[in-house]
C-alpha cells in the first residue's frame, strides 16, 4: 500500500499483482460505513489489477455477516480481531454444514414420503372398507326384510284362516237357524189350517200337532266367541316379531375391532370370530393395530359394572384369551401379563397356563371346548371358567384404574368364536 512522505494517505493504487487471497469475516460488520466503503474500493481496484471478478457482498449466515475481502483489506485496522480464513477453507466448512443440514432434510423428506404412502394405503383401505360394509349392511337388511316379509305373510295367513273359520261357524249356525225357521213356518201354517178346520178334524189332529217336535226346538245358539281375536293378532305385535327375530339376529356380547387386528388375522363378516392366516392382508399401519403378534381387541372398553362373554375354542390349540388395557403396546412384543396390562389365560404347546407373574400352569382334566370370561370391574376380578362343568379355571385380582377391553390371540387356522347371548327383557 503506497503513502505520501508527509504521512497523508491518498487513494491507494495497485502497482503490482501479488498473490491474493479471498478472506471471510465471521463477525458482523456495518457494510455502509465510510471505512468499509474505502476498503471495498481498494478491493475493487485490486480485482481489476488481476482481471479476475471478485464479488463483494454481505450474506446473512446464521446471524453473522459473511463478506468477501481481499488481502489488502484484511491487513487494515478495521478488521483487526476478526476471524478470517481462506475461501477454500470457509467453503469446505460451509459445505460440511450444508451436507449435515441436507441429511436432516433428506431424512424428513423420507419421513414425509412414507407418510404420503401410508396415506394412500389408508385412503384405499377406507374405500374398500366402505364398499365391503355397505354390501354387508345391504345383505343383512335383505335378510331382515326377507324375515319380516315371511313373518308378515305367515301372520296374515293366520288372520285369513281365523276369518274363514269364524265365517264358516257363523254361516253354519245361520243355515241351521234358516232350517228351523222353515220348520216352524210349516208348523204354524198347519196349526192355522187346523184351527180353521171343523171341530171334528181339530179334535182328531190336536194331539198329534201339540205333541209334535215344535215343543222340543231350542232357541238359537249364542253368538259368543264368533268375532275375530284382534288382541291375538295385534297385541305386542312388534315385540313378538322382534322376539322371534333373535333367531336370525343373535346378540353378541363382544364385537371384534378390525382396526386393531394384526394383518394375519381373518375376522368373520359379523366380527364375532377370528382365525390365523399366513397371508398378510396388507392392512394400513394405523396406531391402533397390533403389528407384531396375531392379536385383536374388542370394540367396547369397560370401566365399570360386570360383563361376561363365552368363547368357543373348539379344536384351536394355540390361543390367549382375556382382557387388556387400552394402552397396551401394539408395536412391540411384550408378554401378556398383568404388569404389561394383560389379564389372560392361554393354551400353548398342549398346556394351559394363567399368564400371571410368573406364568402359572393350570390343572384342567378335560380339553376345554368353551371358555367363559367374567369381568367385575368394580370388585377388580377377572374370572375364567369352563361353562360345560361350571368349574372355575383361574381368577385374577386387580384394582383397575383405566379402561380395559376383551383381548384375543391365536396362531391357529381353527377359529375362536364369540358365542351369542340370550337377550333378557325385564318388565
Amino acid at each position: 500500500m503506497a503513502t505520501k512522505t508527509g504521512g497523508e494517505k491518498e487513494d491507494p493504487e495497485l502497482v503490482e499483482t501479488p498473490d491474493r487471497m479471498l478472506s471471510v469475516i465471521g463477525t458482523k460488520m456495518i457494510a455502509d460505513s465510510p471505512r468499509s466503503t474505502y476498503y471495498k474500493d481498494m478491493s475493487e481496484k485490486y480485482r481489476k489489477g488481476n482481471g479476475e471478478w471478485l464479488l463483494i457482498t454481505i450474506i446473512n449466515y446464521y446471524g453473522t455477516i459473511m463478506e468477501p475481502i481481499c488481502v489488502v483489506c484484511q491487513a487494515s485496522k478495521m478488521h483487526k480481531g476478526h476471524d478470517c480464513s481462506p475461501t477454500e477453507e470457509a467453503a469446505l466448512d460451509c459445505k460440511d454444514k450444508m451436507s449435515a443440514a441436507m441429511k436432516v432434510l433428506q431424512h424428513k423428506l423420507e419421513v414425509f414420503s412414507k407418510a404420503r404412502h401410508s396415506s394412500a394405503i389408508t385412503l384405499e383401505h377406507i374405500k374398500n372398507q366402505a364398499q365391503r360394509v355397505e354390501k354387508q349392511m345391504k345383505d343383512e337388511f335383505l335378510k331382515l326384510h326377507q324375515f319380516l316379509y315371511e313373518e308378515e305373510k305367515r301372520r296374515l295367513l293366520a288372520l285369513k284362516e281365523e276369518e274363514e273359520c269364524r265365517v264358516t261357524a257363523v254361516r253354519n249356525r245361520d243355515d241351521d237357524n234358516a232350517q228351523r225357521i222353515l220348520c216352524l213356518t210349516d208348523m204354524i201354517r198347519t196349526m192355522e189350517q187346523t184351527i180353521n178346520a171343523e171341530d171334528l178334524t181339530l179334535l182328531q189332529n190336536f194331539k198329534a200337532i201339540i205333541d209334535g217336535t215344535w215343543s222340543t226346538l231350542q232357541d238359537p245358539e249364542s253368538m259368543s266367541g264368533s268375532l275375530l281375536d284382534e288382541s291375538k293378532h295385534l297385541g305386542n305385535l312388534k315385540y313378538k316379531v322382534w322376539e322371534k327375530m333373535q333367531a336370525v339376529a343373535p346378540y353378541s356380547p363382544v364385537i371384534l375391532d378390525p382396526n386393531t387386528a394384526h394383518p394375519c388375522l381373518t375376522l368373520s363378516e359379523d366380527l364375532t370370530s377370528l382365525r390365523y392366516n399366513t397371508l398378510n392382508q396388507g392392512l394400513p399401519s394405523n396406531p391402533e393395530r397390533f403389528h407384531i403378534s396375531a392379536e385383536v381387541l374388542g370394540c367396547t372398553a369397560f370401566s365399570s359394572a360386570s360383563h361376561s362373554w363365552e368363547i368357543e375354542v373348539g379344536d384351536n390349540e394355540d390361543w390367549i384369551l382375556g382382557l387388556a388395557s387400552e394402552r397396551v403396546k401394539r408395536d412391540k412384543e411384550v408378554p401378556a401379563r398383568p404388569e404389561n396390562g394383560f389379564w389372560t389365560i392361554c393354551l400353548r404347546d398342549g398346556q394351559y397356563r394363567a399368564m400371571a407373574t410368573p406364568p402359572s400352569p393350570l390343572k384342567v382334566e378335560k380339553k376345554v371346548q368353551r371358555v367363559l370370561v367374567e369381568l367385575n370391574w368394580d370388585r377388580g376380578e377377572v374370572i375364567f371358567s369352563n361353562p360345560s362343568c361350571q368349574e372355575i379355571i383361574y381368577t385374577f385380582k386387580q384394582v383397575f384404574t383405566e379402561k380395559i377391553l376383551p383381548y384375543f390371540y391365536t396362531q391357529s387356522k381353527h377359529p375362536l368364536r364369540i358365542l351369542s347371548k340370550p337377550v333378557m327383557v325385564s318388565t
